[in-house]
């Protein structure tokens, strides 16, 4: 049933994990975008596990004594990392509208160490909390014949671990210093194995008190078709990213980033530019 294949993709807590690591490409974010692209690919969003109330602990590690720079040669940067995700989904036996209700909370801790001693820097280590997600509703609607449809609202809170010098966010800054409202829809066809699947994520960010920059508002469509067999899933997915909003101070941003492109490539975290002086 695909109610066990949603369990053991565990997908809230993956979107956490994920989100964590990179900040998106295709939007100027000033830090760690709240969405990353892609994040729910796989995942039948549409429909809704059963009532009940879960718990899920997720652990990730990765580690790399070697990275790749724009142009495909080795870089020895030594990196090491581990993320921890808590998701609480509760979904009860309510129905609103005809829909099946749930709300969950997620919670992110990272930990990351760098050495860049062999490239004339040195070694360092960072860890913090990412913002906390509170998704206080979502509503999954059954419309018969493998028909499915969801909607929601998450909510990233100011909070966690970010840092700031000069009036700048600094890299080592794990969370976001301003609210995102991020609405949701979903519709998913399971059938027989089949799982198509097209979610749409709207991000409305607010401005960060702390260095007057707002991001700029954006649209994600994150498509999936796959087909399991047994316990191998085989399919295509894919990403449509735009930001429809501008970003304060974009054209200075930008020229800032750009230039330091080459540089920002030898980074773990490729995108994550601070906004310039």
């Amino acid at each position: 049933m695909f109610f066990r294949k949603i369990r053991k993709a565990s997908f809230i807590a993956a979107f956490a994990v994920i989100a964590v690591l990179s900040s998106s490409i295709a939007v100027s974010s000033e830090n760690l975008s709240p969405f990353l692209p892609g994040v729910t690919t796989g995942t039948p969003l549409g429909a809704s596990l059963p009532p009940g109330f879960y718990l899920v602990d997720t652990g990730y590690v990765a580690s790399a004594d070697k990275l790749k720079d724009g142009q495909g040669n080795s870089v020895p940067l030594k990196v090491h990392n581990y993320v921890n995700t808590d998701l609480f989904l509760w979904v009860p036996e309510w129905k609103l509208l005809g829909a099946q209700y749930s709300a969950n909370i997620i919670v992110l801790y990272a930990r990351h160490d760098v050495d860049s001693s062999a490239l004339g820097g040195y070694s360092s280590r960072s860890s913090g909390f990412f913002n906390t997600i509170v998704t206080p509703i979502t509503l999954s609607w059954n419309l018969g014949s493998g028909l499915f449809t969801s909607t929601g609202l998450a909510i990233y809170v100011p909070g966690g671990n970010y840092h700031y010098a000069d009036g700048k966010t600094l890299q080592t800054s794990y969370a976001n210093n301003y609210l995102t409202l991020e609405p949701n829809w979903a519709i998913s066809y399971l059938h027989n194995g089949w799982d198509f699947t097209v979610n749409n994520v709207f991000d409305f960010n607010r401005r960060n008190p702390s260095t007057d920059y707002r991001s700029g508002s954006a649209y994600y469509l994150d498509a999936t078709a796959t087909k399991t067999l047994g316990l191998w899933t085989l399919g295509v997915v894919g990403n449509y990213s735009r930001q429809f909003t501008e970003t304060s101070n974009t054209a200075k941003w930008l020229a800032t980033a750009i230039a330091s492109s080459t540089w920002c490539s030898d980074r773990w975290w490729p995108t994550s530019w601070a906004k310039p002086n």
